[in-house]
């Protein structure tokens, strides 16, 4: 018996020195003797958003948070987005695996840990934000590299161009109350309601492609915003509500990343991105990722002259094109011909219009069908929009708009401080004395 009590003592310590707590959603084993924690299964399955600190707090001591266990988040088939913390040094092997619908990791590590390919099995369908200082590293380290995209992060706070929008957001999403919406607290919105409608002080909505998660914009979503100049429609957007943007007519820029936005018109009637934004939008900036320019989605668009489609794009449907009266240019950076049919390009000018193709296209598109009907066929070059849409030739963004501080439009600038919106939805201050 004697002998037995020094080892049940050290096993005591043992377990003293190894306790497993929860904390925040987050479940950590802790090791009091050197102070660090690592983050290790939830019995429950973690799901959706996780971040993961670089320090906790248990009962008066801080824990620096090094480690995620090897199966800290397999098999947790719910898991969308994952924060981890700067001082994490260590990333188990199989972590991540089989995590389908993880599509945003936050890395705040200076560095990379090495981790396996197993780590992040859906790395190739996930975007991976890194500190601005890393993105190098990153992209040059074992597995990390093979993430869909690897951008830089302001420590994951988003920066608005328009200080309203900002202040409408922290009202309503700021979940830890540090004045500032984060890209993880705007992943978590499914649905903005009607938070902006009415507000005639907004210039600039482009942030909203950070609501990655946010599937419908419901009617009167913008209603009356009539100052608002330029917003982007996230990926996960299917359906925009009716009178979702009724009353904002000086829209001039429209950034598109859904596929369902393009796709989901009506097989009947005209229906049309100009029903739904106006015919006043000078320019749509259709993202690489879109597949299919769908039935009617430009028809009658004729604030346009140009439009550019990404490489991504493989076919366009009946009408996407028609009356479409005043193009002058098509930039196409499909370097493989989309699909098209008769009536895609119907009712329009497009025979006197020059269609803008790689060079080592412009074969394929003069020889094929409808394609070859435009007036004439040029290989692009490094002075055309570039394939997201933004122009690079100086008069696609000459067109300015004033505003006042309370967002008043202008005829023209005052005495004092002006707001200047360019046509492709950029703001600055000005100062006239």
């Amino acid at each position: 018996m004697k002998r037995l009590l020094p080892l049940f003592i050290s096993m005591l310590l043992s377990l003293a020195a190894n306790a497993s707590v929860e904390i925040d959603g987050v479940y950590y084993e802790l090791d009091s003797s050197t102070k660090t924690a690592e983050v290790v299964k939830n019995p429950n399955k973690y799901y959706g958003g996780i971040s993961i600190p670089s320090t906790i707090t248990y009962e008066g001591d801080e824990y620096d948070v090094t480690s995620i266990h090897g199966n800290a988040f397999r098999n947790c088939e719910d898991l969308v987005f994952v924060v981890i913390g700067e001082k994490v040094a260590s990333i188990g092997n199989y972590s991540f695996r089989n995590r389908d619908k993880l599509t945003n990791v936050w890395a705040f590590m200076q560095k990379p840990p090495a981790i396996i390919k197993e780590t992040f099995t859906n790395r190739t369908n996930a975007i991976l934000h890194v500190p601005t200082g890393s993105v190098t590293a990153y992209k040059s380290a074992a597995y990390w590299k093979e993430f869909k995209s690897i951008v830089a992060t302001n420590n994951g706070i988003i920066n608005f161009a328009d200080a309203n929008i900002k202040a409408l957001c922290v009202a309503n999403w700021d979940t830890d109350n540090d004045g500032e919406l984060s890209e993880f607290e705007a992943l978590k919105i499914t649905d903005i309601g009607t938070v902006f409608s009415e507000n005639t002080a907004i210039i600039s909505f482009n942030e909203l492609s950070y609501f990655s998660n946010l599937e419908n914009i419901e009617a009167n979503a913008f209603k009356g915003c009539s100052n608002l100049g330029s917003i982007t429609i996230p990926k996960s957007v299917e359906s925009i509500g009716n009178d979702a943007f009724a009353g904002c007519n000086n829209i001039t820029t429209v950034t598109i990343q859904s596929n369902a936005v393009l796709s989901n018109y009506p097989d009947w009637g005209r229906s049309s991105l100009s029903t739904i934004f106006g015919e006043q939008v000078q320019e749509y900036i259709l993202e690489e990722g879109i597949t299919r320019i769908g039935r009617n989605a430009f028809y009658g668009c004729n604030g346009l002259t140009y439009i550019t489609i990404p490489n991504s794009v493989t076919s366009i449907g009946y009408r996407a094109f028609g009356y479409f009266t005043n193009l002058t240019d098509m930039y196409c950076y499909a370097e493989q011909v989309p699909k098209t049919d008769s009536y895609s390009f119907s009712d329009s000018n497009y025979t006197s219009a020059t269609l803008h193709v790689p060079a080592g296209s412009v074969e394929a598109y003069s020889n094929a069908e409808y394609w070859k009907n435009f007036g004439s066929i040029v290989a692009l070059t490094e002075n055309d929009p570039d394939p997201t849409g933004i122009a690079n030739v100086a008069n696609k963004n000459t067109s300015k708009h004033y505003f006042s501080l309370d967002g008043k439009r202008l005829a023209t600038p005052q005495r004092g401080l002006n707001i200047i919106k360019m046509s492709d939805g950029t703001t600055k201050k000005i100062v006239i004395k």
